[in-house]
């Protein structure tokens, strides 16, 4: 298992890079798939506290879709401003103007794309995964250390119902395995939100090169070699 400290390395030098040979910015205008910006996607009614922002607010997978980006799903990375439909959106290298996010918070967040994700898209639909994944996004976002704790700092979540207990312990499960061997390699889309629409942000695996599947397919050719040998 990798150490926090490493991963955070890793995944923070993994953000750079994406974010180097990422094209330039388009604007894009953004709108829901269905009558809300769930649209089916697991999400519930959370509620909040800290020094960023307290309230009730709905928390999942936003089910999104533009010209230039097709149908996606987003989550949110700002709790100062609400969804717009439609909004303005362009995509930015630098998350964000006017909430500027540090190295460790993209690195975080993109660690949870990496060690998270692929169980996060398989349970969409499920309230307490999709609410729980926004939740652990939200408390990365927004602390300025490593050290996350639900019910303390910048950003808190209550378990005050069975809903918001079911989803806080979800967040709490994927903050806990931030420091896990990644399941898969996500690139990520930061989407800077105009006329006061929130800031977002939206991933996709991260293909294996081809010189990649070469070589582990020159891997698997000489294990079947040496399991041949050991046959004869």
């Amino acid at each position: 298992m990798k150490s926090i400290q490493s991963i955070f390395t890793t995944a923070a030098a993994v953000a750079t890079l994406a974010l180097a040979v990422s094209s330039s910015a388009q604007a894009s205008t953004v709108t829901y798939q269905g009558s809300d910006a769930f649209n089916g996607n697991g999400h519930t009614s959370v509620q909040i506290g800290g020094t960023i922002r307290s309230g009730t607010f709905y928390a999942g997978g936003f089910d999104l879709e533009s010209p230039e980006m097709g149908d996606f799903v987003a989550w949110c990375l700002d709790l100062s401003h609400y969804l717009a439909n439609p909004g303005q959106y362009t995509e930015t290298d630098t998350p964000f103007v006017g909430a500027v996010m540090t190295s460790t918070q993209i690195g975080a967040v993109q660690a949870l794309f990496d060690t998270a994700y692929d169980y996060v898209l398989a349970n969409i639909t499920n309230n307490a995964v999709s609410a729980g994944f926004q939740l652990a996004l939200w408390e990365v976002r927004y602390e300025t250390g490593t050290d996350y704790d639900l019910s303390d700092g910048n950003f808190k979540a209550y378990s005050n119902n069975t809903a918001r207990a079911l989803a806080v312990s979800a967040a709490e499960g994927f903050l806990g395995a931030m420091g896990d061997t990644p399941s898969n390699s996500y690139g990520l889309t930061f989407l800077q939100g105009t006329s006061n629409n929130q800031n977002l942000v939206t991933a996709s695996p991260v293909p294996v090169p081809a010189a990649g599947l070469l070589l582990v397919g020159a891997l698997g050719g000489l294990g079947a070699l040496r399991r041949r040998k050991k046959a004869a």
